[in-house]
């Protein structure tokens, strides 16, 4: 297969979907599209939302892949949400405030296109 005849899947975005105040429960959505010329096959998708009391930097724990695939078609895109958190309490505000706790969403997209291919992604939400 041609380098330039494949699927390329890029992350378009990755946004929290509510601004974080108390009584809300954190959730966040990723935007995946196929930017190639071929379908991505075997899609497998690693979705994370976690409190967190230190900085993981550029190095969040590993996602596993789900075992349930799908594909993504040339110029198809596809947003995915984690509602994985409970509501946020006032003193977690504080701590996200004053940085001392931190909102991660991370993640990896795993596909076929010729070989396997691994696109990952991670945004860190502390206020202040």
């Amino acid at each position: 297969m041609e380098l330039g005849n494949r699927a390329y899947i890029s992350v378009k975005s990755t946004t929290f979907v509510h601004n974080l105040v108390p009584g809300i429960s954190p959730h966040a959505r990723v935007l995946f599209a196929n930017v190639g010329k071929t379908p991505a096959r075997s899609c497998k998708l690693a979705i994370q939302l976690q409190f967190a009391d230190v900085k993981f930097g550029q190095h969040p724990p590993d996602a596993q892949a789900d075992e349930g695939d799908f594909c993504l078609a040339p110029s198809e895109e596809k947003t995915f949400y984690s509602f994985e958190l409970p509501m946020l309490t006032p003193e977690q505000m504080v701590h996200l405030y004053d940085k001392t706790l931190f909102i991660y969403f991370w993640g990896k997209l795993q596909y076929q296109a010729g070989a396997t291919h691994i696109n990952s992604y991670m945004q860190k939400r502390g206020n202040g």
